[in-house]
């Protein structure tokens, strides 16, 4: 799925991962060697992670259940936390320097559209 600021006009990521299950959400990006540009991981139920066992930097956006932007936090390097945000519902893993790029700020509207190189889909489900 692509996840597009609604309020900025810009798009945060245009192929995003949908963290479900347990196991998926702890897992995350632990252990992985890179995010590539425009991906995304959106960790669902979530309201706080860590970066422990991460091998780069990333950008972490706390989204309501409404897709409302409700914290960023940006430059997240391995083995930092950040605890529980109030009022969200989700966390959007982006690699580092796309919050930056899309302007995304707290108060911003999100919306998930269909991944471009699949207009059937609009959720790939990691369950």
């Amino acid at each position: 799925m692509r996840i597009v600021n609604t309020t900025r006009n810009t798009e945060l990521c245009s192929s995003a991962t949908l963290a479900v299950t347990f196991i998926r959400r702890l897992r995350g990006l632990m252990f992985e060697k890179e995010m590539p540009p425009g991906h995304g991981l959106v960790l669902e139920p979530c309201r706080a992670i860590h970066t422990c066992f991460m091998r780069f930097p990333i950008d972490a956006v706390f989204i309501s259940r409404d897709w409302r932007v409700v914290r960023v936090e940006r430059s997240l390097a391995p083995w930092r936390f950040v605890p529980g945000v109030r009022g969200s519902f989700r966390v959007l893993e982006l690699p580092c320097g796309s919050v930056g790029e899309s302007l995304t700020r707290a108060g911003d509207a999100l919306r998930t559209m269909p991944d471009q190189g699949n207009a059937e889909a609009e959720v790939e489900d990691t369950r």
